[in-house]
């Protein structure tokens, strides 16, 4: 309570203070009752006096995050500082005020105020952790507590929101922080715990939080250790609990003081950074409880902002916070909306503005600080925007660590021991003020950095001084630092010193031996010969060296390229494509041909922020929406999607309208358009470049008392002649007999706000509720569902196909499936069954070919969910997914809340059992048919591609065997005939099947024949009408097939089609003592290989009847596989040593090994030689790996040309005949295709970019690289 000190009967209490009006004339009266002008106040608070008018006037308010500033204000106001903490509450009160008419006075979200215990049912995001603080300081009794954590992970929201208010209720709890008198905050402390308790048993906690200012504002140390000395006395009452709050940079301090080292030692808990999820939370979960709507992917929007720039997980919750606060601030409706977020600036604005707010806070002197300072943590490129230094706290001049700590307070720079740097990107990007500086001394800045760290590798080179500055380089800044605004540090300033005295000692001995000059010009002409050949050798070593750069850098981009494969795989083959342009390293060309085999990936960007996309497939057309102020229409007949048409948003009277609803007809001539501001708006596009809206735009009703009135599915009936609406009050319907002029028709009711839709082929209608329901509508009667369920949590989208529908929650990212049955009219749902689940928000669920589903989250992830619930593809994407659609070629359009649109293709699979094992792969001999073999319960059908076309193998056919039960099932062995025209497959049981696939779409099984008494390991063509068979009973077999005639009959599907005749044995290979595993007939067909599990290689000479081995080669472990290079002078041998070792056999009975190939890291389970004597080998580390011989062939050894590196183990790899396709399969069910050659890899990659890599987009990715764009 302030009293005039002229003896005038009048105070002001801050207690009663509540709004900022109440602060406006609070503080007005405290400055009329000091007869002070403005300008004489603000010259008392050393604050600019515009800032002090703001205060007075209510524009805004003082910050309480900055009680230097406040307490400056007070004083100049007469008021006392014992009064100050209870004015610091009362602007904690008025900034959590929210204005408007029926507004609740208490707000949802405390901006960059810690939590207190009254805010408990606010405080969320941290519930794991409040639960394990509780439990250790309930366990503690004798010991202190010490929280620890860095700058702005929430410590003192935690202890005070959290802890104390997890503990029971008649617990006893004081709280107190150090200031400037240490001594006395522990002795409140203790004047709380010896205070009389209800019970001898009831329990007391004390806290002292932000014990850093024992280290930053106590007076001096003795004044710290005293304190420290006295809170630890504390511990010796069983009662009584000691937690101390303390910042993870000030850990080394805190361990120096003995009471302190031993909570540190055995009760220390560790606040780590909060995780997606948890931040997440800590914007639902307020919004929940205050019963505020948020817009669809907003939340997801948010927190990736929040995290992207951030310089840690730490530094996001503050900017998080302040962000919700000025969103909250400036919502017109009561609602989190995408208007409110970018009215504020995004998180970028939030932060900029707080930067801009704590620059004015500064003196004019510390300004010119503080503008030094802040450029001294950027950095600048030429060619790319600034980006954040991480700046030695050694390199700051001692005048700047003033200004540091105010800019660290105001959390907007982050310093640990060491260094320092931005709190967020946004500081640098977002404010412009920053940005004029940088401008202005962009060139300074450049020099700056490059002297900086050629100082550092000055000092730590132990002042080196062939490192020093010279000539020209040296003249930049040799008036450094009295002409520039930007002053070195320490480092630096030794450095310059060091550099000039050096020059300076150079010029004087260059004087003293001027006179010798003459003497020496009569050797000129043998010196300009010995200067020319130094100048060659300089010049040959800078080619060198700029040689050794392009490679180093080539690697770097390729494995910044491998690293994003697993989460932005459009990033990784662009990043591909640049490894490879900057040089032809190894890693780079196996990176950009391992890019092929993923399913093509075409961006389309757009503004940051959700996007919602329709498709069309009898036009072929793609709509995509969101935050921008237009819906583009896209041609996706192209494999790049071609922009077509815009379509005007609905107009609106919010300056920034989004849609997140849209449908097109049922014959792609008109598209719907809704989202938010309650308008729905018809457009014909019946020539998409010249769209025009029909008649007025429909309005949806907004929900009473929030006014909420967003609009997010939209769907027209099958005949078209209806349109449907997801609102607030249910789904609003209209009769489009004329589409100009549509008429209302009364309204589903649905049991909370509508928040999607679906129809079924009977025009049920299927709805979902924030609520969690999911109804079925028959049209004809609105008012009540005929059947209804409920899910755990928010329905974002549901989808019918046929009789079933799927639906997905934010709860638990789950989805689910149901069946509609019953009659048209009178239909029930079966209980809701769990299809598959993430981590965040499923976001969207839409049909697919073959009864499959695709679903997206913000967990940045979709999949494809087969009839069984199994995962039958899933790939990340960049961003929390907010929309799906298939298009009719297969592909997946997949919406970002980046702003950023994926075009997909599917992954090809060659097991109907996605978790199956496919072991070979064979080509015909034209390079256009491939057959595939798997082998897994319920999987065992052979399938055969069509894979004319490069990077798009389309399935053509499915052999299925007719088998008697004896010869147990196929078993994953098999090839293909090189016309194409016949394909085999072994058993368990040593079976051998045939088809004719003349037409793969009808195959003709041809024979099924018994040829070996055990499993067939190896069954293959050496040409069309012969086969080598490799079993377990330690045989190999040359088997004879007949071209025509014979008595066994062919079946079709299980119909006999028509004799044909059966294999034959024409030779059996004998003397393996274990099964053998594979075996390959050398070119000239007079020499047999075979591998065997007892570690051998057995060479054959060709023959009929029983042959015996002509040579051994031993080895360790198990011989997988074996192959002749093409002149048949070598041969190629794989196992578990883990290498290939290539032997001569120009004298097949004394082979002799020529090289030994390394570089797998687990077995080799196949290899195969390419026509010009590549060796490619499949391990079962998951890699591929190529070896090239080098120029004197086989003999003068091979070098490493791929390392294709995978998942899941290989089994199986092959040459395309031409060689420039790889085939690979293994323990997963998927075909991947190599494209190997680099030319023909990087061709494919850039014709389904889309639209190309940005400076930005490359920046952070490789910020330390000149921007190149790929694919120009």
């Amino acid at each position: 309570m302030a009293t005039s000190p002229s003896g005038l009967n009048f105070t002001v209490d801050p207690r009663t203070i509540a709004t900022p009006d109440d602060l406006a004339v609070a503080l007005s009266a405290l400055r009329a009752r000091a007869a002070l002008t403005v300008r004489d106040l603000a010259r008392r608070a050393d604050i600019p006096s515009s800032t002090v008018g703001g205060y007075l006037s209510g524009r805004h308010l003082p910050p309480p995050t900055q009680p230097d500033l406040v307490a400056r204000l007070l004083l100049a106001l007469s008021v006392p500082a014992d009064q100050h903490d209870e004015w610091l509450d009362a602007l904690w009160r008025v900034r959590s005020w929210r204005r408007g008419p029926g507004a609740d006075q208490r707000a949802p979200f405390l901006g960059l105020r810690a939590f207190d215990r009254p805010d408990a049912d606010l405080f969320f995001g941290r519930a794991t952790e409040t639960a394990a603080l509780a439990a250790m300081v309930r366990g503690s009794a004798g010991a202190l507590v010490a929280v620890v954590g860095p700058s702005g992970s929430g410590k003192t929201s935690l202890i005070r929101a959290g802890l104390c208010a997890a503990l029971p209720a008649d617990w006893v709890v004081a709280v107190q922080t150090p200031r400037a008198d240490p001594v006395g905050a522990v002795a409140a402390l203790r004047e709380a715990a010896q205070a009389p308790r209800t019970s001898p048993d009831t329990h007391c906690v004390v806290v002292l939080d932000q014990a850093e200012e024992l280290w930053t504002l106590a007076p001096d140390a003795a004044a710290r250790t005293r304190a420290v000395a006295d809170l630890a006395t504390l511990t010796s009452d069983p009662t009584t609990h000691v937690v101390v709050g303390l910042r993870s940079d000030f850990f080394t301090e805190a361990a120096a003081e003995p009471a302190l080292l031993a909570a540190l030692q055995t009760h220390q808990f560790v606040l780590g950074s909060p995780g997606r999820d948890a931040l997440a939370e800590t914007v639902t979960g307020p919004a929940a409880e205050f019963g505020i709507p948020i817009a669809p992917g907003l939340v997801d929007l948010i927190v990736d902002d929040a995290v992207s720039g951030a310089a840690g997980r730490s530094a996001v919750l503050p900017h998080l916070s302040h962000t919700l606060a000025m969103m909250w601030e400036h919502a017109v409706r009561r609602e989190l909306s995408a208007e409110s977020y970018q009215a504020v600036g995004r998180v970028a604005g939030a932060v900029a503005q707080s930067a801009e707010a704590a620059y004015a806070e500064l003196a004019p002197e510390q300004r010119k600080l503080a503008r030094a300072l802040l450029l001294r943590l950027v950095v600048v490129e030429e060619g790319l925007p600034p980006t954040s230094a991480v700046v030695p706290v050694a390199d700051l001049p001692e005048e700047h660590l003033e200004v540091l700590r105010h800019f660290t307070a105001r959390r907007l720079i982050v310093a640990d021991s060491d260094t320092v740097r931005f709190s967020h990107e946004a500081v640098l990007s977002a404010w412009s003020d920053l940005a004029r500086w940088v401008a202005e001394d962009r060139q300074t800045l450049a020099l700056h950095r490059t002297v900086s760290r050629e100082a550092r590798a000055w000092a730590e080179a132990d002042h080196d001084p062939s490192l020093l500055l010279r000539g020209s380089r040296l003249a930049a800044v040799r008036d450094w630092p009295t002409g520039l605004r930007l002053a070195p540090g320490p480092v630096v300033t030794d450095f310059l010193e060091a550099s000039r005295r050096a020059e300076d000692d150079a010029a004087e001995r260059a004087r003293r031996v001027h006179r010798r000059t003459r003497r020496l010009l009569a050797g000129s002409s043998v010196l300009a010969a010995a200067t020319a050949v130094t100048a060659a050798g300089l010049i040959a070593s800078r080619v060198t060296i700029a040689s050794e750069r392009d490679q180093a850098r080539s690697r770097q981009i390729a494995a910044e390229s491998r690293a994003f494969a697993a989460s932005d795989v459009a990033l990784a083959h662009r990043l591909a494509v640049a490894a490879f342009d900057t040089d032809d390293t190894v890693q780079a060309r196996s990176q950009l041909t391992v890019s092929t085999a993923d399913p093509a990936m075409t961006t389309i960007d757009g503004p940051v922020g959700p996007v919602m996309v329709a498709t069309h497939a009898g036009r072929g057309l793609l709509a995509l929406a969101g935050t921008a102020p237009t819906v583009r229409l896209f041609d996706t007949t192209s494999p790049v999607p071609r922009l077509v048409g815009t379509v005007p948003a609905p107009t609106t009277s919010e300056p920034s309208p989004s849609v997140f609803a849209l449908a097109f007809s049922p014959d792609g001539h008109l598209l719907a358009l809704g989202g938010t501001a309650g308008r729905v708006e018809i457009v014909d596009i019946s020539d998409p470049k010249a769209p025009a809206p029909l008649g007025t735009a429909l309005t949806i009703a907004p929900e009473p008392g929030t006014g909420a009135d967003t609009t997010y599915a939209l769907s027209f009936t099958a005949d078209g002649r209806e349109l449907l609406a997801a609102g607030p009050t249910g789904i609003s319907r209209w009769s489009l007999a004329n589409p100009s002029a549509p008429v209302p028709e009364p309204t589903l009711a649905t049991d909370g706000y509508a928040t999607t839709l679906a129809l079924l082929a009977d025009g049920t209608v299927v709805t979902g509720t924030d609520s969690g329901q999911v109804a079925l509508f028959d049209p004809a009667r609105p008012q009540q569902p005929m059947a209804a369920a409920t899910v755990d949590g928010y329905v974002t989208w549901v989808s019918g196909s046929g009789t079933e529908i799927a639906v997905a929650t934010r709860r638990g990212g789950a989805t689910y499936r149901a069946t509609v049955t019953g009659v048209t009219g009178a239909h029930r749902l079966t209980p809701m069954a769990a299809m598959t689940s993430f981590d965040s928000w499923a976001n969207w669920v839409v049909p697919g070919p073959d009864g499959q589903w695709l679903v997206g989250s913000s967990a940045r992830t979709a999949r494809v969910i087969g009839t069984d619930n199994e995962v039958r593809d899933e790939f990340p994407v960049p961003d929390a997914v907010t929309s799906l659609a298939w298009l009719p070629d297969g592909r997946m359009v997949v919406g970002a809340v980046s702003g950023t649109t994926y075009v997909r293709g599917a992954h090809p699979l060659a097991a109907d059992d996605v978790a199956g094992r496919v072991f070979f792969a064979t080509w015909d001999g034209t390079g256009s048919r491939l057959a595939t073999f798997p082998y897994s319960p319920g999987s065992s059908q052979v399938r055969i591609w069509d894979t004319s076309e490069p990077g798009a193998p389309s399935l053509i056919g499915r052999p299925v065997a007719t088998l008697p039960e004896s010869a147990g099932p196929l078993n994953g062995s098999g090839d293909l005939s090189p016309s194409g025209r016949l394909v085999v497959a072994g058993t368990l049981e040593g079976t051998v099947v045939g088809w004719d696939i003349s037409t793969p779409a009808n195959p003709r099984q041809q024979f099924a024949a018994p040829l070996a008494s055990a499993n067939v390991e190896y069954v293959g063509f050496v040409s069309e009408n012969r086969l080598l068979l490799a079993s377990d009973d330690q045989k190999v077999r040359v088997i004879e097939l007949p071209t025509a005639g014979g008595a066994t009959a062919g079946t079709s599907g299980g119909t006999t089609t028509g004799p044909s005749a059966g294999p034959t044995v024409v030779a059996t290979l004998v003397g393996s003592p274990k099964e053998v595993t594979n075996a390959d007939l050398s070119p000239a067909g007079t020499l047999v290989a075979a591998t065997s599990y007892d570690g051998a290689t057995r060479l054959y000479r060709m023959g009929t009847g029983t042959l015996q081995p002509l040579a051994t080669i031993p080895g360790d472990g198990y011989a997988y596989a074996t192959q002749f290079t093409p002149d048949g002078r070598f041969l190629a041998v794989g196992g578990e040593s883990k290498a290939v070792l290539v032997y001569d056999i120009s004298s097949p009975d004394q082979p002799v090994l020529v090289d030994t190939l390394t570089g797998a890291g687990s077995a080799i389970y196949s290899l195969d030689v390419a026509a010009d004597g590549r060796i490619a080998a499949a391990a079962l580390d998951g890699g591929a790996y190529v070896w090239a011989p080098r120029s004197g062939g086989p003999a003068a050894g091979y070098d490493v040309a791929l390392r294709l590196v995978g998942g899941a183990g290989l089994y199986g790899v092959e040459w395309s005949p031409d060689g420039t396709r790889l085939a690979a399969v293994g323990q997963r069910a998927r075909l991947s295709i190599w494209t190997t050659d680099p030319a023909a890899a990087r061709e494919t990659l850039c014709a389904a970019e889309g639209d190309p890599m940005t400076a930005r987009q490359w920046s952070a990715a490789l910020p330390d690289l000149e921007f190149t764009r790929p694919c120009s």
